[in-house]
């Protein structure tokens, strides 16, 4: 009987005691989960924040590019500009006027001298000589004084 009732008191006092703790261990399971809850919430907020800013740099890229787009056409635009303004001195205008088609006859002059040369020595030399850059830069001329002349002409004989 004694051993009873010391199984009794010491069963009722273990499960007084743990019936005591389970709301304590229940809100200490409650609080890790808010924790990793909240834990979680934050690392999300940190990774949208990542990305806005990311995103936010990449548009502050592309505002830097448009804006040096433009000022470099505004560049090119005032560029174009001051070369038809005259200066003035007629042998001064003479000269800049005559920059580009000088260089063009230069050109057309080496190149058929170096043709003739070529073909002259030998068919290996001429291949040597004239390769697809050469090529490259006289169809550049080419066209450029070809469009320019078909530009001069729609302007002056445009209809108005």
């Amino acid at each position: 009987m004694i051993l009873d009732a010391l199984v009794a008191v010491v069963t009722g006092g273990l499960g007084g005691g743990l019936l005591r703790l389970a709301p304590e261990l229940i809100g200490l399971f409650k609080r890790r989960m808010d924790y990793t809850q909240e834990m979680k919430l934050r690392q999300l907020d940190a990774d949208i924040a990542s990305r806005h800013g990311a995103q936010r740099l990449q548009e502050i890229i592309e505002e830097g590019d448009v804006k040096l787009d433009l000022a470099q056409a505004d560049l090119h635009r005032l560029a174009l500009q001051s070369q038809s303004i005259k200066s003035g001195i007629p042998w001064l205008d003479g000269i800049n006027i005559s920059v580009r088609p000088v260089i063009t006859y230069g050109y057309f002059l080496w190149f058929i001298a170096s043709h003739v040369a070529a073909m002259w020595v030998s068919a290996e030399v001429y291949n040597r000589m004239w390769g697809p850059e050469e090529s490259l830069v006289l169809s550049g001329i080419l066209s450029f004084w070809f469009v320019n002349r078909v530009i001069h002409h729609s302007r002056t004989n445009a209809p108005r």
